[in-house]
């Protein structure tokens, strides 16, 4: 008595390429120029087509990669290695190239075989630029968002200014005397002036003058040898 549908026997995962079944060294060089940690395998899969009594195999082609910080993840697989590999070990499958719209993967049983052709260069490359362009703007994203939330930041602040300091400032200009508007429109004149000379500019309260006094010019009357009493200047009623 035969089957009326597909069996599926076993699978395995293998970096050793099945006789005629090679992959375009070619085209993985130029999958890896700009995508190198592609790792080309094969899935070898066992079942038993409708009809049969004998189990057949097929194979199809896949992309596997070799994640290093791999400890949360779980391998579920093994993968068959050659005996002088110059790559790790996979340890994730990227993905499995199969014809999902054939007749066979439609009643539950292989996709045909999809060879590894330039077919395949160009869908890892749109993908792989999928992948580039979502990654650029989720960054584009992050940095609008940065952005927009220092542009609030300073919004919020001159309005803080504007409720807390510009009245205090009002109330101070309020204080001012006529003298003092002229006193300070006489400043920045003179720093205007100095400005343009190549000077430096005054500022607009000056430190009054420190009176030195003591025996000798210039001397301070604090020596080593004296406490730090009040001295008064000569000549006064102190």
């Amino acid at each position: 008595m035969t089957n009326k549908g597909w069996l599926w026997r076993s699978e395995r995962i293998s970096a050793v390429a099945p006789p005629g079944y090679e992959a375009d060294p070619a085209v993985t060089a130029a999958i890896r120029s700009f995508d190198p940690g592609v790792i080309p395998i094969w899935r070898i899969s066992v079942y038993i087509p409708p009809g049969e009594t004998e189990p057949r195999q097929f194979v199809h082609h896949g992309i596997g990669r070799h994640y290093p910080f791999f400890k949360h993840l779980r391998k579920p697989f093994q993968v068959d290695m050659p005996a002088a590999a110059d790559f790790p070990e996979p340890n994730f499958l990227d993905a499995i190239f199969e014809d999902v719209y054939s007749a066979g993967y439609l009643l539950s049983g292989p996709g045909d075989f999809m060879p590894w052709s330039w077919d395949t260069y160009y869908w890892c490359r749109q993908k792989y630029e999928i992948v580039t362009i979502a990654a650029y703007m989720k960054r584009v994203e992050k940095r609008q968002a940065r952005e927009k939330k220092m542009h609030d930041d300073w919004v919020q602040e001159m309005e803080y200014t504007k409720a807390q300091v510009e009245p205090w400032i009002l109330k101070k200009m309020e204080g001012l005397s006529e003298a003092d508007w002229r006193d300070y429109a006489r400043h920045m004149r003179e720093r205007e002036q100095a400005i343009r000379e190549g000077r430096k500019p005054p500022s607009h309260r000056d430190p009054k003058p420190m009176v030195t006094v003591g025996k000798a010019a210039g001397r301070s009357p604090r020596s080593p040898f004296e406490t730090y009493r009040r001295v008064a200047p000569s000549g006064s009623n102190a």
